[in-house]
């Protein structure tokens, strides 16, 4: 509703890296909260907690300005609950129907799938591969994610326009390169420095993968049936987020506990995303 089709790319971006300049302030609160307990001498199972309250305040604090003053564009319909539930539920028969109609839309959802549950795994494991291989402690964890939290938003803000530039597709392999780049890097690095490096590669990469991928879908749906597709992108979404932890962990477990492993079978998800990419031809009132 808010963009025209030559500045999805851009305004996808704006989203996201507010989204993630959020994404600071709350981990900023965060930090404070741990430094504090530290300092106090507490046990993390006393202020750890405390970190959860301060987001969910942020997250309630954040969202009353939309609550409160951005009007609804879309008119409500006087209809039963009953009629409501119905139209729903055809709706959401009608939204997998779409792959079928669109067999592009279909393959860039299975490619989706794929690098977006690489994404999972550094969303979900991130802090876990920091403190338990990288030797990271709790503290110099949330440091981590907060510096990658700015890249992050730096990545979808910058990488906005570079779609709008570039073209969209072109901008998400871009992406899908740098996010195998850092897998590689975070597989082989010994030391504080070179994982660092791979951490705001995965920040840069996070924000503007996830810009690039929203937008394309945006591409794809023609005027009156944005939301159909944005629901059968979510549903690929969170498919990608059960199979990448899931893979993660089995590969831990299956090689006693080898996380580098892990994170290069992650990587694996990031190729062949890429791969399925190639394929995937954009309609043409949009550059690809």
């Amino acid at each position: 509703e808010l963009a025209k089709p030559e500045a999805f790319g851009k305004v996808s971006g704006w989203g996201l890296s507010c989204g993630y300049l959020g994404g600071i302030v709350s981990l900023a609160a965060c930090l404070l909260i741990v430094f504090e307990g530290q300092k106090a001498g507490l046990p993390a199972d006393v202020y750890v907690p405390y970190t959860a309250m301060s987001t969910a305040t942020i997250f309630f604090v954040m969202a009353l300005p939309m609550l409160l003053y951005v009007k609804e564009r879309s008119k409500p319909k006087n209809i039963s609950f009953e009629k409501t539930f119905k139209r729903i539920r055809q709706e959401s028969v009608d939204s997998f129907k779409l792959l079928k109609r669109y067999p592009a839309l279909l393959k860039f959802c299975v490619c989706g799938i794929f690098y977006q549950a690489g994404i999972a795994v550094v969303i979900t494991l991130s802090a876990v591969y920091a403190q338990l291989v990288m030797q990271f402690t709790t503290a110099q964890t949330i440091t981590l994610i907060l510096v990658v939290n700015i890249t992050s938003a730096i990545g979808a803000f910058v990488f906005g326009y570079v779609q709008d530039r570039l073209g969209h597709k072109k901008t998400l392999a871009l992406t899908i390169l740098l996010w195998i780049i850092m897998g590689v890097m975070a597989a082989f690095s010994h030391g504080p420095g070179s994982f660092w490096i791979a951490a705001n590669i995965a920040g840069i990469a996070m924000g503007s993968s996830q810009s690039a991928g929203r937008a394309v879908v945006a591409v794809f749906a023609p005027a009156g049936e944005l939301a159909q597709f944005y629901s059968a992108w979510n549903v690929a979404v969170w498919g990608a987020n059960v199979l990448g932890p899931i893979t993660y962990g089995t590969v831990t477990w299956l090689t006693s506990g080898d996380q580098r492993t892990a994170i290069l079978v992650t990587t694996l998800f990031f190729v062949i995303g890429l791969l399925i990419l190639r394929r995937v031809h954009l309609p043409s009132k949009t550059v690809c």
